[in-house]
């Protein structure tokens, strides 16, 4: 029997079970958002790891780094969250 998984938060889970396949179902409905979405994450991780003491440098082109307003809200999102050394 093939198994096959559409739903993103458990594809990882899904083949771990023995699933054969995986698809991402959003991507279908809204291409685009969903690459933007994916965009944006890449640049929020980048971020994220600056501001954790682990820089990976800017990401890539197209993409660029986080507004010096977006990296502010990042922070105290990391702050509130203990995730950085209160300075």
């Amino acid at each position: 029997m093939t198994i096959v998984n559409g739903w993103e938060p458990s594809a990882f889970e899904s083949f771990m079970a023995g699933a054969d396949g995986w698809f991402a179902r959003m991507t279908n409905v809204i291409p685009r958002q969903c690459v933007e979405r994916e965009k944006s994450h890449v640049c929020v991780a980048h971020a994220a790891l600056d501001l954790m003491g682990r820089p990976l440098g800017p990401p890539r082109r197209p993409r660029r780094p986080l507004s010096p307003e977006d990296r502010g809200r990042l922070e105290r999102i990391l702050l509130e969250y203990d995730l950085l050394d209160r300075r």
